[in-house]
């Protein structure tokens, strides 16, 4: 491996812990797949900087948590659930052109058109994933670190510690991962 060397990563099915997961959709009478990216945006403390970056998580890692009765000064009580996820994934520079066409700041995402037969997507919708190809780039490596504490209202306690690759994305591949066959990439 070179500082040039190009990489390729899949974003997994599971790899984000909330609503951000790829998704492929079809419309039949378009004989169109809609394939949408969801990523984030996140700051960043380098040093004495802090940078805004667009990331991508690629994979995720669930650690068993567990639950505990919780009281407060009044006496009451609640059953709190307690939980970790590891995320692995690619940061870039905000304004990427991975996420341009994002209409809103806070909805980074990017989404592609693929022309299919109704045929093909019945046979490859459960089976498409991103491919991202890409370049590392300085700081290389970037982490962050997200806890919430438990409540009353909302008793699941949650720490995420996300550790990312800075990356600048050359191309986004949408690939059959039974086959491997490449069925449309994105620059």
């Amino acid at each position: 491996m070179v500082p040039d060397s190009h990489f390729a990563f899949v974003v997994e099915e599971d790899a984000y812990p909330y609503h951000l997961a790829p998704t492929f959709d079809y419309d039949a009478d378009a004989q169109l797949m809609k394939v949408t990216l969801r990523g984030a945006e996140q700051e960043f403390h380098l040093g004495n900087d802090v940078r805004k970056m667009q990331t991508v998580s690629i994979h995720s890692v669930r650690e068993e948590g567990r639950s505990y009765l919780a009281s407060n000064a009044f006496g009451a009580t609640v059953e709190v659930s307690s939980s970790s996820v590891r995320q692995y994934g690619l940061s870039f520079e905000a304004g990427s052109w991975v996420f341009r066409s994002s209409t809103y700041e806070f909805d980074p995402h990017f989404e592609g058109i693929i022309r299919m037969s109704p045929d093909d997507a019945r046979r490859l919708k459960s089976n498409l994933e991103f491919l991202i190809v890409c370049g590392l780039t300085d700081p290389w490596y970037v982490s962050s670190l997200h806890a919430n504490a438990a409540t009353f209202d909302f008793p699941d306690q949650l720490m995420i510690r996300q550790q990312f690759l800075q990356a600048v994305v050359e191309q986004l591949w949408v690939v059959d991962r039974q086959t491997g066959d490449v069925i449309a990439k994105f620059k």
